[in-house]
Formats: structure tokens, sequence, C-alpha cells
């Protein structure tokens, strides 16, 4: 009969090899145009290898936002599960909003501010709709705290409210997952790639690899080194998949299958643009990528799609990851460790036979003309890193840039002489070797296979390794020489950093000047319902430069959906934001004497914990060094960003009450923080973005080319997002109570302050003397109504 959407086709192997063919993938191909999922089974049927998922069945039936409101309904299940529950107009709304984008295969685009409950008002929905439609549903986040609330706290209880069974799985990355044939590699000859401490290491790695739940970095009890890790870590370029002899206990694998086979997928937004990137370049929506296939997607965090995805679709090359890269094959001619050496200690093992002459001449070439080769190159790495730095002290002197140590090439820069006759070549030279390394690596590499086309399982590791270390080689010339390329759409800049040991660290930097194009191509012209949330979207209550940063003004009106809702909090009851008068601007001489005295004035109030939030370390560590004393004998523990993870200082913040937190960037957004632990937040000056930042520079200069004026239509926008961001650590919940101090004058004294102050919600602002302002704290702290 004829096959319809939704139903699979089996094809029998009966050789029992079941990896498909290229007729198979051809057959498969035209099948997933009508729907239709393709198999393959042995003869017994006893295993199968699923080409194409099967499809689920066309979908008639629509969500009911009337049913899916009475879960949250006052006798509705969340009521009975969550003690003080109470109904929220904003979640209602937002609610609705989700039913109907998913019903009408539309986009939402959502602000909603803190404590509407948005993760519930999207997981429901999302639920729901996976179970009647059987289609998988992505909600990816930028940040791990987001996550973990969603798979260890919001998920579950939702499954408990609907008292339905659903799987949910968070996908990690790759390379957070340890490979077991490279472990069991290193596991025969350790002496070959490690010394001491990390022999260590690996010996503890061997031992938890039996009792580890998943195997994953962050079931690790213990932080390995980075050598180690890069060593163990699963990842594409090296895996063996169906031929690997660990194949079924693979940890990626495993995890893989887990996705496989669930309805809601938690992932970050740089895994699914990875997944996405797969998909552009296949041009197959419906296959497994690097996720299985989706086709509704829910974006949290959506405020940092644009700086993911500018992350995820340039590069940054620099002399320590291509050293890194190289000695993993050779690490030092004295000791002989790396995996080209091990490569010629197997082939001893080799029994000879008929080709005995032949091999041992590929052990002896290895030794000499590979060895040689190897630090021929390895050489000019380091003397071409050696000759950049020079060569852009050079050009910062012979240009108007004002940049330390960071040149963007420009057509001007281009025509500079000295990028002509001295960047150029070192760079088309340095190029020219890793590719030239890389052939002769490859050229090995085939030698290998057809010496020894069945090699016992160690060889066959090495020689897997082999092969993705020469294509991550590859990609590194790739990128020297497209970074030399006039390629437009792209901002591409050299920076170098002196080290605090001398030396200096060197990066060459690529990254696309605007993504919109690619998300409306990747996202929205290929899925059927995306929605985008967050608290902080828009800009004077317009969703205007969040839609044109990511693509979302190119999406036909029509099938687009705005919905802004305010946070329920009580703000003029719950906050008091303050502004000192008077004080220098934060570019002006005295500011950063103005804050310390004022910091060290506000501990003695004893206002709770405190977030003092930077734009600069600098400035961070200056005046963390000139009032951490203070903060101290006042009874407060000063925390500095730099010191401990994220994690561990956030940690310690909860623990040691009051403390007071010197933070900058990360600190900005993302941190839940509730109750007396944190009472007072500081934003030391209005959040712009450094101006000479070479891609913020491009965007600018882009921006003016179309007649567009870049202040307004980009760096005050950015920085109005990211101020909401800081502002937002402050009240969490309904009981949270405290004061958002504004160190920059600015937003009384010049034009755009208007927009960052219209930005918050209507609030008591309060500006006066620096004495009168720590006068109004003090009596805000002391008012006889706090809420808690």
């Amino acid at each position: 009969g004829k096959v319809k959407s939704g139903d699979v086709v089996i094809h029998n192997h009966p050789d029992a090899e079941l990896q498909p063919s290229e007729a198979d993938m051809k057959a498969a191909a035209l099948f997933a145009d009508l729907g239709v999922g393709f198999y393959i089974i042995d003869n017994d049927a006893s295993d199968i290898y699923v080409v194409i998922e099967r499809f689920p069945k066309l979908v008639t039936e629509r969500l009911s936002c009337n049913e899916i409101k009475e879960h949250f309904s006052i006798n509705g299940s969340f009521a009975k599960s969550l003690e003080g529950y109470e109904i929220r107009e904003q979640q209602q709304d937002m609610l609705e909003g989700v039913v109907q984008a998913f019903n009408e295969e539309a986009i939402l685009i959502a602000e909603a501010g803190t404590g509407i409950g948005k993760s519930l008002s999207y997981l429901v929905p999302s639920v729901l709709w996976s179970l009647m439609s059987d289609e998988r549903v992505v909600i990816s986040t930028n940040t791990i705290p987001l996550q973990e609330q969603l798979i260890n706290k919001d998920i579950p209880l939702v499954r408990k409210c609907l008292n339905k069974v659903f799987k949910s799985v968070l996908v990690k990355g790759r390379n957070n997952y340890l490979c077991l044939r490279k472990l069991y590699t290193l596991e025969h000859e350790p002496e070959l790639f490690f010394d001491g401490a990390i022999k260590k290491q690996a010996s503890s790695l061997l031992e938890w690899v039996l009792v580890t739940k998943d195997g994953s970095l962050s079931d690790l009890s213990f932080v390995p080194s980075e050598q180690l890790w890069d060593s163990v870590q699963s990842d594409q370029d090296s895996c063996g998949r169906l031929k690997c002899m660990h194949y079924e206990d693979c940890f990626f694998y495993r995890a893989r299958r887990q996705a496989s086979s669930a309805q809601i997928l938690v992932v970050n937004h740089h895994l699914l643009l990875a997944d996405l990137a797969v998909r552009k370049i296949t041009g197959q929506y419906s296959l497994p990528a690097v996720l299985p296939p989706f086709s509704r997607i829910v974006f949290d965090e959506a405020h940092e799609l644009e700086e993911a995805a500018t992350r995820h679709f340039g590069f940054n090359l620099t002399q320590k990851g291509i050293r890194k890269l190289f000695n993993r094959l050779w690490k030092n001619k004295t000791h002989q460790k790396g995996l080209l050496p091990f490569i010629a200690l197997k082939l001893r093992e080799i029994p000879k036979k008929k080709q005995k002459d032949e091999l041992e001449s590929l052990e002896e070439t290895i030794y000499t003309e590979i060895q040689k080769l190897h630090y021929e190159v390895y050489g000019k790495i380091n003397e071409s890193f050696l000759e950049i730095p020079l060569v852009l002290i050079k050009l910062k002197e012979e240009t108007e840039f004002e940049m330390n140590l960071k040149i963007r090439i420009t057509s001007a820069i281009l025509e500079n002489e000295l990028w002509q006759n001295s960047f150029i070549p070192i760079l088309h030279s340095l190029g020219c070797s890793i590719e030239g390394y890389a052939d002769r690596l490859m050229k090995l590499s085939k030698d290998l296979k057809r010496l020894y086309p069945e090699p016992g399982e160690t060889l066959q590791s090495a020689m897997i390794e082999l092969e993705a270390i020469i294509r991550k080689i590859n990609s590194y010339a790739v990128n020297v020489f497209f970074f030399l390329s006039e390629e437009e759409g792209y901002c591409r800049w050299a920076e170098s950093n002196k080290g605090s040991r001398g030396g200096y660290s060197i990066a060459l930097c690529c990254y696309p000047l605007n993504i919109a194009d690619m998300m409306k191509l990747c996202i929205y012209d290929r899925f059927r319902t995306v929605i985008a949330t967050s608290a902080t979207m828009t800009v004077s209550k317009k969703f205007d430069f969040f839609m044109e940063r990511t693509g979302l003004d190119l999406v036909n009106p029509e099938r687009r959906m705005l919905l802004q809702l305010d946070s329920p909090f009580d703000y003029p009851k719950q906050a008091l934001v303050c502004v000192p008068a008077g004080i220098p601007n934060p570019d002006e001489a005295g500011f950063n004497d103005s804050l310390k005295k004022l910091i060290k004035h506000l501990v003695t109030i004893r206002c709770g914990g405190i977030f003092v939030l930077f734009t600069a370390y600098r400035l961070l560590r200056e005046v963390f060094s000139a009032v951490s004393d203070e903060c101290t004998v006042r009874g407060y523990f000063p925390l500095i960003q730099g010191v401990q993870s994220r994690k561990k200082l956030l940690e310690t913040f909860l623990k040691r009450k009051p403390s007071i937190l010197f933070a900058t960037d990360s600190f900005w957004q993302g941190v839940d923080v509730r109750g007396s632990s944190l009472e007072c937040v500081i934003i030391t000056r209005l959040p712009f973005r450094v101006p000479t930042d070479p891609i913020i520079q491009a965007r600018s200069e882009a921006l003016q080319l179309a007649g567009k004026d870049s202040f307004y239509h980009y760096l005050l926008p950015m920085a109005v997002m990211r101020f909401r961001q800081g502002f937002g650590r402050l009240i969490r919940s309904k009981e949270d109570r405290g004061v958002i101090l504004i160190m920059d004058q600015r937003v009384f004294t010049r034009k755009y302050g208007k927009v960052f102050l219209k930005s918050l919600p209507e609030l008591e602002l309060f500006s006066g003397k620096t004495d009168e302002v720590l006068h109004r704290i003090k009596l805000f702290y002391d008012s006889d109504k706090p809420l808690r």
C-alpha cells in the first residue's frame, strides 16, 4: 500500500551489517521528503539501525488553552503543589501566547518580567503538545543555572502537576563526555603521554569510569587537568561510531539514545546552534544531526541569542590552541611522548610479515622525517607568534587606532605597507607550513592503513586519533587563510596581550557582523514554532532592537506575535533607586575616589548582602583593594570575581552573611539570589560596551554606512538591556526588598539617560548629594514596613 506521513519503511540487511549504504541513504532521503521513517534490521530483527526516525503523524488537534489554564487556577494542580500559590494575570497571558504559537505554527516574542513564572508558561504547553503530536520540543537556554533549574525543579513539578508520563533530557555538548576508547588507549601506555600528577589523575579516571552515572565531566569529583581531559574527551572527528568496540557502552551515544526517546530536550544555545549548522550544511532537517530531529523550539534567555550565534559562527585562533594540539602529537624531543611516538612503538609490536621492510621504514620515517617536520612547523608557529606582536605595535603607532594591541583589519590596514609586506607574508607562510604538515600526516595515515588494514584495538584507536588531529590541524590552516581573505560580512582583528611573566598571548579573531539572515534561514524558516523569551527584550517598551539584531524583523509580520508582560512585583514598596548627584562622571578624575568613599559609608548602614557591578576589571580590582579592609571591619565578607569559579563564588556569597561581592560581566545576569543575602546592588557605571572593541566598532560603522546613528541604534540599546539585567538581580521574589544604587549621574545629565530610567518599572527614584542619598537609604532599611 501507499506509505504516508508517520509510517516507517523497514529494510532488511541479511548479512547483519546494518551500516546504511549510499543507496540506502538516497532511499531514506526520498522517504524523508514524504514524512516516512527508514529503519534497517537484520534477519531475525534482533538489531536495528535507525536511519530516519519515525515522523509524527499529521496533527489536526490543537491545544486547549482553557484546559491548560485550569492547571493554573486557584483550585488547579499547581495551587495544590505550591505553597502560597496565587494566580498571576501575566502568566495567564503568556500561556495564551505560547498555546497560540504551537497551534498556529507562529513565532512568539515574549518579554516576561521576573516573577511571572515564564518557565512553567512554556513548559506545560510544550509537554502537552509533544505528547499530543508526538513532536519533540527543544528548550534552549544560555546559562547552566537555568538548565539545572528546568531539569531539577520545574520539569519534575510539571510532571507531578500534569500527572503525565513523559521523558525529558538535559543534552550536554559532546566534549562533556569521556571517550572509553581514548581512556583505555592511555591505560596501556600512560608514560608515553603523561608525567607525574596527570598520570595519577588518569588512574583516578579509570576508577571513576567503573562507577560514574553518565560519564560526564560534571559527574567527576575532581577537576581534571586540561591536558588530560583534552586527551580523553569524546569528539566527533575521532569517533569510530558503530565500528568502535565500545559503542554499546559509549557514554555519549548512551546519552544520545536517551535524547532520541525524549519528548523534551533541554540544551544550551551553543549546542543548538551547532546542530543547526550541521542541518544547514546537509540540508536535512528531518534527520538526526547533533540532536535528534525536532520541529518546535523555545529560546529562554533569548536576549543572548545574537552573542551566542556570533561566537558560534566565528573563530578565535590562538598560539596556545595550536601548540596544545601539536603537543598531543609529540610532547617534546627528549622524552618522546605523544601520539606519534606511541604509533611508532606499536609498529614494532606488529608481527612482521611480508611488509616487514615497509613497516620498519615507516617507523624510521616517524622518528626522522616526520619528527623533523613536526618541530620545524612547531618552530614556525612560535616564530610567527613572536613576530606578530611586533608588527601590531608598529601598526598601532602608524595608525590612528587607540587600541591596546588590538588591530581591526579595516581597508586602511589592508592598504598599509607594513600589513602588506610583513603581516600577510608571516601569516601566509604560517598557513602553508601548517597545511603542508597536515598533508604529510595524512600520507602517513594512508600508509598505515595500507600496510596494516586490520590493526589491533590499541593501534586502531591511535590511528583514529591521528586522523582527528590531522583534520583539526588542517582547519587551523583554513582559518589562517580565511583570516587573510577579504570576504565581506566578517569582522577580523588581531590582538596581543602581554603576559604577567613576559611574552605575549596572540589571537586572530574573525566573527560575523550580522547573524540576522542566518537566523532566519536556519531557524525561523525551518521550524514550525519558535518561542523567544527573556525578562529583558525591549528598549523603551519596543522590541525593535532585539528583532533587528536576531533577524526576527525579516519574518512575515503575520506569523510574528509580540507579548510584553511586566513583573508582578510591587516595586514602589519593594525597591528604591538612588543616584548620587554632584559626583564626577565615571570617566572623570575623582570618580574612583567617590565610589570608594560611598561604599565605605554604605557598609556602615548594614544593608544586607551587596553586589557591586563593574564594567571593567581594572576598576574592580582597584576599588576592592581600597575598600575590602573597611568592609571586613564593618562585618561584611568581601569577595572578588576571578579568585574562585562563578559557582563557588555564589555559594560562598550565600553562605557567608552578609557578603559584599565585587563582580563584572557574568554577574550582571543569570544570578538568582533571594532574601537578605542580597539587599543592595550598586551599578558603578552605565554598561556601555567599549566603543573600540573591534566587533562593536565594525557593527557601528556598518550602521553608519546604512544611514543609521550607531549610538542610538546599537550602543545605547545594548547598554539599556544590560542595565535592565543588572537591575533585575535585586528583586527576585515578592518578599525581596532592597536598594539599587546607580553611581552614574549621566542618567540625569545626558539626554539618553531617560532611556535607561524609562526602562525601569515604576518605583521611587531618589537623587541628592551623597550624604542625602545615604540618609535616604538608611531610612529605607529602617522602615517599619519591611516585606520580610
